[in-house]
């Protein structure tokens, strides 16, 4: 019996050691990209990331080539990872790729800081940029020394090398791998992702005081993907395309106001509300701000102004745009907002935006229909109707009359004098066509 007891957890623990095995083999890492500028788009694709990494238990690994990028989404970047609660790998990469500026902020702020041979990192003196003049080095030493000493710290509290941090910032160092390796900037050196994953193996970080071994050998990689509103953000972040259209927007503006031209400034107010977002505001105000002047625009267009034109479209265009960069989609964990409620309160807006975004279509199809059809169905109404003659008419010979109040291009195969009256007996397009009434010649001549 003793003997079937000692089988039975030999069996058990042989059991347990081979599904841990199985989780082993099965586990993942969740990666994210982050490259080109940094901007508000890249500060969400990697919150949807962690948060994604999070809730499945695993580390985070952010594949980095940047040139730089927004000190104030970078600062709100480096939070983040000095905050999270599970390890997050760093890894410049591929071979020529950057960790500059911004980059170096960021990978010094990782629980392990990883370089592929051939990248590099360093040159984080901040620039200041605008749509007029472009970027230029900031040399206040206000500025230095507090960047400098935030940069400092951050990588005295990964334990890494906290002169070269600095001097990353005043001087604008630049190490290759091999080098940042050697003085302490980063922990590992490998040539691509399954070496790094390979080297990972085993290695203990601590996260939130308390030590966490990695188990990444043979771990599934997992993309993530930020969806078409982090694509949308990315696209209009872009600092240099943010210039273009900011003064493509002002110049329309101002054309459009100063001839009259509301299509043209309506446009215009478009492009400079749009470039806000890669000038540094709020992109939630932004979508906001886009939806309410969408649906005022769509308002006049269709109960002020006659007729479905640009600024109608530009209205419905605001509205979309500010839908998919609507903060509805946001985690509700960066509001601070249950996530019960929350949902309550996407319901209720989706219940109220979706019937408004509806209708909005609904119009536009009535407006371009009823557009399309009014001229056929007006101009078969005045047959029968008497008009004016405005001038000379008769075969070969084409002008104007008078009928209903309006003036309309007609034509006749009898000859018509200018003040005759006649009567509509058909249409050819938009010409009317016309015929002398009966006895208007003699009664013109008797009056004569």
């Amino acid at each position: 019996m003793r003997s079937l007891t000692y089988c039975f957890i030999l069996l058990l623990s042989i059991a347990l050691l081979a599904s841990q095995a199985s989780a082993h083999e099965n586990g993942e890492v969740i990666a994210v990209h982050v490259q080109d500028v940094i901007t508000q788009a890249t500060y969400e694709e990697v919150a949807g990331a962690l948060n994604l990494a999070k809730e499945r238990g695993c580390p985070l690994l952010i594949l980095l080539n940047t040139p730089g990028g927004s000190l104030d989404v970078t600062i709100k970047l480096v939070e983040q990872l000095l905050n999270s609660p599970i390890p997050v790998v760093v890894y410049v990469y591929p071979r020529g790729a950057t960790a500059w500026s911004a980059g170096s902020f960021i990978l010094l702020a990782s629980h392990i800081a990883a370089m592929s041979p051939g990248t590099v990192v360093g040159s984080a003196q901040p620039v200041s940029y605008s749509p007029f003049t472009g970027s230029e080095p900031i040399t206040e030493s206000k500025v230095l020394n507090a960047v400098a000493e935030y940069v400092e710290e951050v990588a005295r509290a990964r334990g890494r090398n906290a002169t070269a941090a600095r001097l990353f910032v005043t001087e604008n160092l630049n190490l290759g791998g091999s080098e940042a390796l050697q003085i302490g900037v980063i922990d590992l050196l490998a040539s691509d992702v399954d070496e790094l994953l390979a080297e990972l193996e085993g290695v203990v970080v601590e996260v939130d005081g308390q030590n966490y071994t990695l188990r990444t050998q043979g771990a599934a990689l997992v993309m993530y993907e930020g969806g078409i509103r982090i694509t949308i953000m990315s696209l209009l972040s872009n600092p240099l395309l943010a210039s273009i259209m900011f003064l493509a927007g002002l110049y329309g503006l101002i054309f459009g106001l100063a001839y009259a031209q509301p299509a043209s400034a309506v446009i215009g107010g478009l492009l400079v509300i749009l470039s806000l977002i890669g000038l540094g505001f709020n992109v939630n105000i932004v979508s906001i701000l886009l939806v309410m002047l969408g649906v005022l625009l769509l308002f006049i267009e269709l109960f002020v102004i006659p007729g479905f034109g640009a600024i109608g479209m530009t209205g419905i265009v605001m509205m979309v745009i500010g839908a998919l960069l609507s903060p509805l989609s946001i985690d509700p964990s960066q509001w601070a907002i249950h996530p019960e409620w929350y949902n309550k309160l996407a319901v209720i807006s989706l219940a109220i935006v979706a019937p408004l975004l509806a209708f909005s279509v609904f119009a536009l199809y009535k407006v371009l229909k009823a557009k399309r059809l009014r001229p056929k169905l007006y101009i078969a109404g005045l047959v029968g109707q008497e008009a004016i003659a405005l001038d000379e008419l008769g075969p070969g010979k084409e002008g104007f009359v008078r009928c209903a109040g309006e003036y309309w291009a007609a034509s006749s195969d009898e000859y018509v004098k200018p003040g005759e009256r006649v009567i509509v007996v058909g249409k050819e397009g938009s010409k009317l066509i016309v015929k002398r009434i009966e006895g208007e010649e003699e009664g013109v001549r008797d009056e004569s």
